[in-house]
């Protein structure tokens, strides 16, 4: 290794985390971790703000779909609930014509 290679950060950087990631997969090895599990955290309950985020529309939107949507009302605030909101897009599920039996 040359001097350069010595100081150069993006050099130890990568030495590192190429480290790091051996640590992780001997880790997993030994344990019975599914790396399709990890996932960070995320809050059970949305502000309105956020469902109209998950949903893609506007907040204006999901106040006039209230109706439809499974809701939370506490000291004035609408809450919603990640997998109610799931629950409520594949409830408008549709088959397309193509895929009908007898439709070309």
């Amino acid at each position: 290794m040359d001097e350069l290679e010595k100081i150069n950060p993006f050099h130890i950087l990568a030495q590192r985390l190429t480290r790091i990631e051996h640590m992780l997969v001997c880790l997993m090895e030994n344990t019975d971790v599914n790396p399709a599990s990890i996932s960070p955290q995320q809050p059970e309950l949305l502000s309105i703000t956020e469902a109209a985020r998950f949903l893609g529309l506007s907040k204006q939107a999901v106040y006039r779909h209230i109706g439809k949507i499974s809701h939370y009302k506490r000291n004035g605030r609408l809450y919603f609930k990640r997998q109610e909101l799931i629950e409520y897009v594949e409830q408008g599920r549709r088959i397309a014509r193509k895929s009908l039996p007898g439709r070309h």
